[in-house]
């Protein structure tokens, strides 16, 4: 369940802050901070609040759900609830929902490959290694997904981070290895999944079995928002790194100039900094750290 979701309950049964604080067991401070908006939680603190919140889903559909488009949905649900949110109100089979997730996140998309006897869903890392050198894309369990030409500041941000970071990792006689895009990472060692993170550190030898890709889940992984890519960025693959082992994810948005930290491990809620900070990379304790000062002075030209 999502924070959008519990928000919507809570209005809909006129439920307070002390209420959900005593179903849950979350301490009332906690409650008001999340419920509010104020801060993110860790999957930990939203599955304590879910038990607050599921007997009203299970009565009934609160107002908002009657009768939205499947976009609406995505917008108040976020993409981790789709399926459940669909399929108890919809009524409809789990391969359409799927398929319909997977046509908003590429509703400005063709279909980019056409392989006899499959369809979207379907695909594998044999079918991403016989693409056309042309076409630029992830696989996503089973299903691909544009990648369309980064941006200039995309990749002054990414280049300038990368400097950073890897000047860094040699001043404290650091082994880890930093990357950036495009270099396929086979995530979770399966059939279904190759993404390119904008950049991503490793530390363990056997995970670069080869020149051709990384095997298994990077410490550490940035993305750098833009329009083709944000809500993937921010649900579809927030998801796929915390479920696959990351241990610290970034979101950088270069529009609004902020950043998303969420370190897996031991926090409670994401921490936002902007372009004005000096962010620490949590996996080295703050010994390393990305100031982004110097990358807003980098893209400053850009801004006028």
């Amino acid at each position: 369940m999502t924070l959008e979701t519990m928000q919507a309950i809570k209005e809909e049964y006129n439920l307070s802050y002390k209420d959900i604080s005593e179903r849950s067991g979350v301490p009332l401070s906690t409650v008001q901070k999340v419920i509010g908006g104020i801060t993110t939680p860790r999957s930990k603190t939203m599955n304590e609040l879910e038990t607050a919140f599921t007997g009203f889903v299970t009565q009934g559909s609160p107002r908002w759900l009657g009768a939205i488009s499947f976009e609406e949905l995505m917008l108040k649900s976020g993409c981790a609830d789709v399926l459940e949110a669909l399929s108890r109100y919809k009524k409809i089979s789990e391969d359409a929902i799927v398929a319909e997730e997977h046509s908003f996140y590429n509703k400005n998309d063709i279909d980019i490959i056409s392989l006899a006897g499959k369809k979207s869903g379907n695909y594998s890392v044999s079918d991403y290694e016989a693409l056309p050198s042309d076409i630029k894309a992830e696989l996503i369990d089973g299903y691909f997904y544009d990648m369309a030409s980064p941006s200039k500041i995309h990749q002054t941000i990414l280049i300038e981070m990368l400097f950073q970071i890897k000047s860094q990792i040699a001043e404290n006689n650091g082994r880890c290895k930093v990357y950036i895009a495009p270099s396929d990472v086979q995530l979770e060692n399966d059939d279904k999944t190759i993404v390119q993170p904008d950049l991503f550190i490793i530390c363990k030898k056997d995970m670069i079995r080869d020149a051709k890709r990384t095997c298994g889940a990077p410490e550490f992984v940035v993305e750098v928002l833009s329009d083709s890519t944000r809500r993937k960025d921010m649900t579809l693959k927030l998801n796929k790194y915390m479920n696959a082992g990351v241990k610290e994810y970034w979101i950088v948005d270069p529009d609004k100039k902020y950043i998303i930290k969420y370190f897996f491990e031991n926090m409670d809620f994401a921490n936002i900094y902007t372009f004005e900070d000096t962010v620490p990379i949590e996996i080295y304790a703050g010994k390393i750290a990305v100031d982004f000062k110097v990358i807003k002075k980098e893209i400053s030209d850009f801004d006028q």
